[in-house]
């Protein structure tokens, strides 16, 4: 089977230069300065890195942590098929692979992460996979559950009419149902849907094109009410994508759509506790290299930072989280070293304060990692856990199958 192929038609539009080690840039918030911030002052550790039999590509899916500090998460191949794995990091950083998947009913190419309940179960989704008879013989993908005793069982078959390649995570609420979102299907734009752990599904939504295409790779997001939020990475007003709500009862509002400040999301959002919602945008901004944006909840709209594609970062798959103190943290997946990845870079870590002033926190240089596309995640004590896309040992591919890493501000 396939591997399904992942978007990359927007990193041919972006140039990468090389910059100064620090740069000044006027963004809408006024002038920020970037401040890259030497490799010694950095807590940033690597905890392990992919070599294929244990997965290789841990992708858009963030990672979960348990109560006692072990992280899980998909790849979207290597494994024992090369179709993709489930895994465990414990606190000693041995990696367990969970599950591998065939790609046969099963589902395979999980992109998405996984969920976990009170129980410890794990909730995700495979891209293709399931129903054969469905994607030209490649499946449609799956919604799946891994329980502690690794039993697996299929929740839904997507048939495409219902949704097709879910790349995103899941959402699950105290209820027990889980949400979430595909790239393609329903009417050929992508589905917001739900389904409960014992299988029962529903559309909520089919995206139609004015109103957004083609969902992001970032989990949605849920408010106190039960709406939904979430980004398409294409359609809306002018086609560059858009931030939509889709209530409980499947009503869907498009809140914003993306132009010239900030286009393509394929990330996420972060929702606070005033109901502004944060997120990213792969390009667009000042210099075309994406965008870091708030949508309030009146729905007032702001860039709070263009990325230059420099040593600043470029084209930032992953969302942000937002701390108490309204420090924003993300990875942008290109920039930061140009002599890594050819001239492209292999991506940063950085923090945005209220002021906009943006520090580098790590910038990748393949060894380490590179291309980080997932979001982070925090655990209670302030140290942030993420994965890169590749990097780590080169001779995987050549490229590097991808890390996991830790760091704290």
């Amino acid at each position: 089977m396939a591997k399904p192929k992942v978007r990359w038609d927007w990193i041919s539009r972006i140039c990468l230069r090389a910059a100064s080690s620090v740069i000044v840039l006027t963004v809408v918030l006024g002038l920020a300065v970037v401040v890259p911030r030497s490799a010694q002052a950095q807590k940033f550790e690597t905890l392990y890195r992919f070599r294929g039999a244990h997965g290789e590509g841990p992708d858009y899916g963030s990672l979960s942590r348990d109560a006692a500090g072990n992280l899980y998460g998909t790849t979207d191949s290597g494994g024992a098929l090369g179709l993709g794995n489930v895994f465990k990091l414990n606190t000693a950083r041995k990696v367990t692979v969970l599950y591998s998947f065939t790609g046969g009913s099963d589902g395979a190419n999980p992109y998405g992460g996984v969920t976990t309940d009170r129980e410890g179960s794990l909730y995700g989704t495979t891209a293709s996979g399931g129903d054969l008879s469905c994607g030209g013989g490649y499946g449609c993908g799956t919604v799946f559950k891994l329980d502690t005793t690794g039993r697996k069982t299929i929740l839904h078959f997507f048939n495409g009419n219902d949704g097709d390649h879910p790349y995103a995570g899941l959402l699950l609420d105290a209820k027990g149902d889980l949400y979430g979102s595909t790239e393609y299907g329903g009417s050929n734009y992508g589905t917001v849907f739900k389904v409960s752990v014992t299988g029962k599904y529903r559309v909520l939504h089919r995206f139609e094109g004015q109103d957004g295409e083609y969902p992001g790779f970032g989990s949605l997001v849920r408010d106190a009410d039960g709406n939904l939020y979430g980004t398409t990475y294409k359609g809306g007003r002018y086609g560059e994508g858009t931030v939509f709500k889709v209530s409980k009862t499947g009503k869907e509002r498009v809140l914003y759509s993306f132009g010239t400040q900030g286009a393509q999301p394929l990330a996420g959002l972060f929702l606070d506790e005033k109901g502004n919602l944060y997120g990213t945008t792969t390009m667009g901004g000042a210099s075309n290299a994406g965008t870091v944006f708030r949508l309030e909840a009146s729905g007032k709209y702001a860039v709070l930072y263009s990325f230059t594609g420099g040593a600043d970062g470029a084209a930032p798959d992953a969302g942000v989280c937002v701390d108490s103190n309204g420090i924003l943290y993300g990875t942008a997946t290109l920039g930061g070293d140009v002599n890594c990845n050819g001239s492209w870079g292999c991506g940063t870590v950085f923090k945005l304060e209220p002021s906009g002033k943006v520090t580098v926190l790590h910038t990748f240089t393949g060894n380490d990692g590179a291309l980080p596309m997932a979001d982070l995640i925090k655990d209670t004590a302030g140290t942030f856990y993420g994965t890169t896309y590749l990097g780590g040992h080169m001779s995987c591919n050549g490229d590097g199958c991808g890390v996991v890493f830790k760091f704290t501000p």
